[in-house]
């Protein structure tokens, strides 16, 4: 992301959802292929998030490794 209002912008959320459904997640090789996506969390309604909630209702098995950039504790 560019800044902060490209991250709230609903329509490059969309653009970005759209691409990875539409082209890059139609291009796995197998049923078995590993995906890595390393992102940085801007907005509920972003990419990782729609990648976060696949992975929840997936009869797949993901792995999921969050690290926070900052800690709470």
């Amino acid at each position: 992301m560019k800044n902060r209002e490209e991250a709230e912008s609903s329509t490059i959320q969309k653009r970005n959802i759209d691409w990875f459904t539409s082209t890059f997640w139609t291009r796995k090789k197998t049923e078995n292929s590993a995906i890595i996506v390393m992102a940085t969390r801007w907005n509920l309604n972003d990419l990782p998030g729609m990648i976060l909630d696949i992975a929840k209702d997936s009869k797949e098995h993901w792995d999921i490794l969050v690290i926070k950039g900052i800690d709470d504790e």
